[in-house]
Protein backbone atom coordinates (compact mmCIF):
# COMPACT_ATOMS: atom_id res chain seq x y z
CA UNK A 1 0.00 0.00 0.00
CA UNK A 2 3.08 2.46 0.93
CA UNK A 3 4.37 1.13 -2.34
CA UNK A 4 1.08 2.37 -4.15
CA UNK A 5 1.02 6.22 -2.59
CA UNK A 6 4.99 6.43 -3.11
CA UNK A 7 3.97 5.55 -6.66
CA UNK A 8 1.11 8.27 -7.09
CA UNK A 9 3.33 10.93 -5.17
CA UNK A 10 6.19 10.60 -7.99
CA UNK A 11 3.82 10.82 -11.00
CA UNK A 12 2.58 13.82 -9.31
CA UNK A 13 5.18 15.70 -8.51
CA UNK A 14 6.99 14.84 -11.84
CA UNK A 15 3.98 16.37 -13.45
CA UNK A 16 4.52 19.21 -11.42
CA UNK A 17 8.15 19.91 -12.54
CA UNK A 18 7.36 19.52 -16.05
CA UNK A 19 4.60 22.42 -16.23
CA UNK A 20 6.69 24.45 -14.31
CA UNK A 21 10.25 24.28 -16.54
CA UNK A 22 8.13 24.11 -19.15
CA UNK A 23 6.99 27.38 -19.67
CA UNK A 24 10.35 28.65 -18.57
CA UNK A 25 11.80 27.00 -21.10
CA UNK A 26 9.41 28.50 -23.37
CA UNK A 27 10.08 32.12 -22.11
CA UNK A 28 13.52 31.87 -22.11
CA UNK A 29 14.03 30.71 -25.22
CA UNK A 30 13.25 34.31 -27.22
CA UNK A 31 12.78 35.57 -30.94
CA UNK A 32 13.98 38.55 -31.75
CA UNK A 33 13.25 40.77 -34.48
CA UNK A 34 15.99 43.16 -35.97
CA UNK A 35 15.00 45.62 -39.22
CA UNK A 36 17.71 47.22 -40.98
CA UNK A 37 17.15 49.41 -44.12
CA UNK A 38 19.86 50.80 -45.94
CA UNK A 39 19.84 52.89 -49.76
CA UNK A 40 20.81 55.73 -51.34
CA UNK A 41 18.92 58.80 -52.70
CA UNK A 42 20.28 61.30 -55.21
CA UNK A 43 18.17 64.60 -54.55
CA UNK A 44 18.19 67.44 -56.82
CA UNK A 45 16.68 71.36 -54.97
CA UNK A 46 15.76 74.73 -55.32
CA UNK A 47 14.50 77.48 -53.00
CA UNK A 48 15.35 80.31 -50.98
CA UNK A 49 17.85 81.58 -48.48
CA UNK A 50 17.35 84.64 -46.18
CA UNK A 51 20.73 86.30 -45.27
CA UNK A 52 20.42 89.38 -42.93
CA UNK A 53 23.02 92.19 -43.73
CA UNK A 54 24.27 90.58 -47.09
CA UNK A 55 22.95 93.44 -49.38
CA UNK A 56 24.42 95.48 -46.97
CA UNK A 57 27.42 94.55 -47.13
CA UNK A 58 27.69 94.14 -51.14
CA UNK A 59 26.83 97.67 -51.33
CA UNK A 60 29.84 98.42 -49.86
CA UNK A 61 32.40 96.76 -52.13
CA UNK A 62 34.11 99.43 -53.97
CA UNK A 63 34.63 100.05 -56.56
CA UNK A 64 32.94 102.19 -57.93
CA UNK A 65 30.75 103.12 -55.06
CA UNK A 66 27.28 101.39 -55.30
CA UNK A 67 23.83 103.31 -54.33
CA UNK A 68 22.67 101.83 -50.58
CA UNK A 69 19.69 99.51 -51.60
CA UNK A 70 21.54 97.99 -54.94
CA UNK A 71 21.99 94.25 -53.35
CA UNK A 72 18.69 92.27 -51.02
CA UNK A 73 19.39 89.56 -48.86
CA UNK A 74 17.15 87.29 -50.33
CA UNK A 75 18.77 84.56 -52.55
CA UNK A 76 17.40 82.05 -55.34
CA UNK A 77 18.83 78.97 -54.12
CA UNK A 78 19.53 75.90 -56.04
CA UNK A 79 21.89 72.54 -55.78
CA UNK A 80 22.41 69.18 -55.47
CA UNK A 81 22.66 66.54 -52.78
CA UNK A 82 22.91 62.83 -51.96
CA UNK A 83 22.60 60.72 -48.90
CA UNK A 84 23.50 57.37 -47.78
CA UNK A 85 21.03 55.21 -44.98
CA UNK A 86 22.38 53.16 -42.95
CA UNK A 87 19.99 51.53 -40.71
CA UNK A 88 17.98 54.80 -38.86
CA UNK A 89 21.71 56.83 -39.54
CA UNK A 90 22.10 59.22 -42.31
CA UNK A 91 25.30 60.43 -44.01
CA UNK A 92 25.60 62.58 -47.12
CA UNK A 93 26.81 65.83 -49.31
CA UNK A 94 25.32 68.62 -50.41
CA UNK A 95 26.37 71.86 -53.13
CA UNK A 96 24.06 74.47 -53.16
CA UNK A 97 24.28 78.06 -54.72
CA UNK A 98 22.46 80.82 -54.24
CA UNK A 99 21.97 84.05 -56.91
CA UNK A 100 20.32 87.35 -57.68
CA UNK A 101 19.27 89.20 -60.53
CA UNK A 102 21.62 90.96 -62.16
CA UNK A 103 22.27 94.77 -61.69
CA UNK A 104 23.92 97.51 -63.68
CA UNK A 105 25.33 100.18 -62.51
CA UNK A 106 26.71 102.61 -65.18
CA UNK A 107 29.11 100.28 -67.43
CA UNK A 108 28.83 97.23 -64.98
CA UNK A 109 26.81 94.23 -64.29
CA UNK A 110 27.19 92.90 -61.08
CA UNK A 111 25.81 89.53 -59.73
CA UNK A 112 26.00 88.38 -56.26
CA UNK A 113 26.53 84.92 -55.54
CA UNK A 114 26.49 82.92 -52.33
CA UNK A 115 27.46 78.93 -52.40
CA UNK A 116 28.02 76.30 -49.81
CA UNK A 117 29.51 72.84 -49.68
CA UNK A 118 28.32 70.44 -46.66
CA UNK A 119 28.86 66.96 -45.31
CA UNK A 120 25.63 66.18 -43.51
CA UNK A 121 24.63 63.82 -40.91
CA UNK A 122 21.25 62.96 -39.68
CA UNK A 123 19.31 60.82 -37.37
CA UNK A 124 15.57 59.38 -37.65
CA UNK A 125 12.80 59.97 -35.63
CA UNK A 126 10.55 58.95 -37.61
CA UNK A 127 10.16 56.22 -39.93
CA UNK A 128 6.94 55.40 -41.67
CA UNK A 129 6.53 53.14 -44.56
CA UNK A 130 7.09 56.01 -47.24
CA UNK A 131 8.43 58.75 -44.96
CA UNK A 132 11.44 59.76 -43.38
CA UNK A 133 11.46 62.56 -40.97
CA UNK A 134 15.02 63.50 -39.51
CA UNK A 135 17.20 66.64 -37.94
CA UNK A 136 21.12 67.02 -39.70
CA UNK A 137 23.76 68.66 -39.02
CA UNK A 138 26.42 69.74 -41.26
CA UNK A 139 29.77 71.38 -41.76
CA UNK A 140 31.95 72.81 -44.65
CA UNK A 141 32.77 75.96 -46.77
CA UNK A 142 30.96 78.75 -48.05
CA UNK A 143 31.91 81.76 -49.67
CA UNK A 144 29.73 84.92 -51.09
CA UNK A 145 31.34 86.72 -54.43
CA UNK A 146 30.72 89.57 -56.39
CA UNK A 147 30.88 89.01 -59.74
CA UNK A 148 31.57 92.26 -61.90
CA UNK A 149 31.45 92.61 -65.51
CA UNK A 150 32.80 95.80 -67.63
CA UNK A 151 30.08 95.82 -70.60
CA UNK A 152 29.94 92.24 -70.08
CA UNK A 153 33.79 92.19 -70.45
CA UNK A 154 36.94 91.89 -68.08
CA UNK A 155 34.87 89.80 -65.49
CA UNK A 156 36.28 90.05 -62.18
CA UNK A 157 35.08 88.58 -59.09
CA UNK A 158 35.44 89.52 -55.29
CA UNK A 159 34.76 86.86 -52.44
CA UNK A 160 34.85 85.63 -49.24
CA UNK A 161 35.72 82.43 -48.02
CA UNK A 162 34.69 80.82 -44.60
CA UNK A 163 33.95 77.72 -43.17
CA UNK A 164 30.24 77.12 -42.58
CA UNK A 165 27.80 75.26 -39.94
CA UNK A 166 24.05 74.15 -40.72
CA UNK A 167 21.42 72.81 -38.61
CA UNK A 168 18.31 71.45 -40.53
CA UNK A 169 15.01 69.38 -40.40
CA UNK A 170 14.18 67.47 -42.78
CA UNK A 171 11.54 65.21 -44.62
CA UNK A 172 11.44 62.79 -47.38
CA UNK A 173 8.86 60.98 -49.12
CA UNK A 174 9.53 58.29 -51.57
CA UNK A 175 6.73 57.01 -53.50
CA UNK A 176 6.91 53.24 -53.42
CA UNK A 177 5.67 50.64 -51.43
CA UNK A 178 7.87 49.15 -49.11
CA UNK A 179 7.82 45.04 -49.54
CA UNK A 180 8.28 41.95 -47.44
CA UNK A 181 11.42 41.52 -45.56
CA UNK A 182 14.52 41.23 -47.62
CA UNK A 183 13.49 42.74 -50.94
CA UNK A 184 14.53 46.00 -52.19
CA UNK A 185 12.02 49.09 -53.13
CA UNK A 186 12.77 51.93 -55.02
CA UNK A 187 10.97 55.20 -56.72
CA UNK A 188 10.81 58.96 -57.03
CA UNK A 189 10.97 60.72 -53.87
CA UNK A 190 10.27 64.31 -52.51
CA UNK A 191 12.15 66.18 -49.95
CA UNK A 192 11.51 69.15 -47.74
CA UNK A 193 14.21 71.01 -45.90
CA UNK A 194 14.48 74.28 -43.42
CA UNK A 195 17.54 75.03 -41.85
CA UNK A 196 20.01 77.66 -40.59
CA UNK A 197 23.58 77.61 -42.01
CA UNK A 198 26.39 80.49 -40.76
CA UNK A 199 29.84 80.88 -40.83
CA UNK A 200 32.17 82.91 -38.16
CA UNK A 201 32.73 86.73 -39.70
CA UNK A 202 35.36 87.94 -41.49
CA UNK A 203 37.09 90.57 -43.57
CA UNK A 204 39.47 88.98 -45.60
CA UNK A 205 37.65 89.49 -49.11
CA UNK A 206 39.96 88.79 -51.86
CA UNK A 207 39.78 89.19 -55.81
CA UNK A 208 41.34 86.50 -58.05
CA UNK A 209 44.69 87.50 -57.04
CA UNK A 210 44.85 89.25 -53.75
CA UNK A 211 43.65 89.70 -50.32
CA UNK A 212 41.54 93.18 -50.22
CA UNK A 213 41.90 95.93 -47.17
CA UNK A 214 39.02 97.45 -45.77
CA UNK A 215 36.28 95.60 -46.81
CA UNK A 216 33.28 94.49 -44.58
CA UNK A 217 33.22 92.29 -41.83
CA UNK A 218 30.72 89.94 -42.57
CA UNK A 219 29.05 87.00 -41.52
CA UNK A 220 27.86 84.58 -44.11
CA UNK A 221 24.23 83.07 -42.48
CA UNK A 222 21.14 82.74 -43.38
CA UNK A 223 17.75 80.39 -42.70
CA UNK A 224 16.39 78.64 -45.83
CA UNK A 225 13.65 76.52 -47.51
CA UNK A 226 13.95 74.24 -50.24
CA UNK A 227 12.02 71.37 -52.46
CA UNK A 228 13.53 68.61 -53.81
CA UNK A 229 13.09 65.72 -56.65
CA UNK A 230 14.96 63.03 -56.85
CA UNK A 231 14.98 59.09 -56.72
CA UNK A 232 15.81 56.72 -53.80
CA UNK A 233 16.78 52.82 -53.88
CA UNK A 234 16.77 51.03 -50.36
CA UNK A 235 16.91 47.67 -49.75
CA UNK A 236 15.02 46.27 -46.31
CA UNK A 237 15.75 43.41 -44.37
CA UNK A 238 14.79 41.81 -41.55
CA UNK A 239 16.42 39.07 -39.14
CA UNK A 240 14.93 36.67 -36.91
CA UNK A 241 17.80 35.78 -34.22
CA UNK A 242 16.64 33.03 -31.76
CA UNK A 243 18.43 33.64 -28.40
CA UNK A 244 18.16 30.42 -26.00
CA UNK A 245 18.79 31.70 -22.55
CA UNK A 246 20.18 28.98 -20.34
CA UNK A 247 17.53 27.96 -17.44
CA UNK A 248 19.49 29.09 -14.05
CA UNK A 249 20.29 32.20 -16.25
Amino acid sequence: MNKFYTCIYITILKATVLNISLPLLLLNATTLQAQSIRGIAVLVKGGYLYQPGAGKALDQIPPPPVNQGTFKNLFYWEGAEFYLRFSRMIVGMDAVMGQQSQVQVNDLFYEPRVTYGHLNLGYLIKDSKKFMFYPSIGFGVSRMSLIRNYKLNNEKTISLNSSSFDFAMNADYVFSERPDANKKYSGAMLSLKVGYRFSPADYHWRDDKNILNEFPNYSNQGVYVTIGFGYGYFVQKVKHIKYQKKFFD
